[in-house]
């Protein structure tokens, strides 16, 4: 029974990653020619990730609330 729970659950955030839907966080991952682009829901990600809780914390949303972080000077970083 509570592997059933679990793979639903599993399955319900798979749903929300492939619909896109509420979501409030968008991430631009990549350099300036080559950017993709992943819609997220930030109650999530502070759940699950240390780093975006961090990240989360004090960023400021745009007039549509929604939060836009632009990762390419952490992964250039990270890269080096």
């Amino acid at each position: 029974m509570e592997i059933k729970n679990f793979e639903r659950l599993s399955n319900n955030y798979i749903g929300l990653l492939e619909k896109g839907n509420d979501f409030n966080v968008i991430i631009n991952v990549g350099d300036y020619t080559d950017t993709r682009e992943f819609k997220a829901h930030s109650v999530i990600l502070k759940c699950r990730s240390s780093y975006f809780q961090d990240k989360l914390e004090n960023i400021i949303e745009d007039t549509d609330s929604i939060i836009k972080l632009d990762l390419e000077s952490q992964m250039a970083a990270l890269a080096s």
